[in-house]
């Protein structure tokens, strides 16, 4: 992003005097001093201002690009080798995640068939005792 320069311009100094608005009873006399030497240093003092080389506007920046290829091309390139390399391992670690989970499952499956069979339940049998009036 290009960034704009700030321009300056100097107004040349002019010569002539400014009518005063003052009336002239309120008037202050001008006192003319010899400058100091700061102030002859800095008005010797050329200001050089640097102009760069005009650029052309050719450029359109508010332009959609053409697309290099078409979206739904089937040209393989460096993008689809990074996706291919990406893909295998996240699908191989998918696939024994489930191979994990189904061994557990599995795992569950025998310890609840070995708690049924030990745990056969037997029914009591009733006696039937006379109630005593």
């Amino acid at each position: 992003m290009a960034t704009a320069k700030k321009r300056t311009t100097t107004k040349p100094a002019s010569s002539k005097k400014k009518p005063s608005t003052r009336s002239a009873s309120t008037t202050k006399r001008v006192v003319s001093r010899k400058p100091s030497t700061r102030a002859r240093a800095v008005a010797a003092v050329k200001r050089v201002r640097k102009t760069s080389a005009k650029r052309s506007s050719s450029t359109k920046s508010f332009h959609r690009a053409a697309p290099d290829r078409p979206f739904f091309s089937l040209q393989p390139n460096i993008q689809t080798v990074y996706w291919i390399i990406l893909a295998v391992p996240v699908i191989a670690l998918g696939l024994w995640v489930s191979n994990i989970s189904m061994q557990v499952q599995s795992l569950y499956d025998q310890i609840d068939a070995a708690n049924a069979a030990s745990s056969v339940m037997s029914i009591p049998k009733h006696v039937d005792t006379p109630v005593e009036k």
